[in-house]
């Protein structure tokens, strides 16, 4: 006998479900939903769904996210640190975007604001590494993925 598959109601026939939330909410599940590539309605059905135990999957891909975002950040901050070096030895174009238009800064000025531009592209760094070992955790576990996560990917 051949085993019965499960099958779901196409969309069209499924009756709209009216929802009340507060905004912070709506907008924590948009960024969510885009950062997943789903729709709003996708990532809500997604979350129910991981409620009852399959949240494995959402934290695979915000685990994939992290790490596009260490390796981007990782790339800046090569960049970074060769735009200093390159004007340390003379070539003022590389951080010509740190002083104003038309505007000659002092070279002790225009270096004290890529270091601090550097020093918070290291932060933003450390801080996604630090979400590795967690989000790896939840994949295996299919645990909760700290709310932290969600804002800094938000930001990212």
């Amino acid at each position: 006998m051949a085993k019965k598959t499960e099958t779901r109601p196409a969309t069209a026939s499924i009756n709209p479900f009216g929802l009340r939330m507060q905004p912070e909410l709506r907008e924590r599940l948009e960024t969510s939903a885009g950062l997943s590539g789903r729709s709003l309605n996708a990532e809500i059905v997604q979350r129910l769904e991981a409620s009852f135990g399959h949240n494995k999957r959402t934290a695979f891909e915000l685990l994939r996210r992290i790490i596009e975002v260490v390796t981007s950040t990782e790339a800046s901050l090569q960049r970074m640190r060769a735009d200093i070096e390159s004007y340390q030895a003379g070539d003022k174009v590389p951080l010509a975007w740190l002083t104003a238009p038309g505007q000659i800064q002092e070279d002790k000025k225009v270096l004290d604001a890529a270091r601090q531009v550097l020093d918070l592209i290291e932060k933003d760094l450390a801080k996604a590494k630090s979400f590795v070992p967690v989000l790896i955790e939840a994949t295996k576990s299919g645990g909760p993925v700290p709310e932290e996560i969600y804002s800094f990917l938000a930001q990212a």
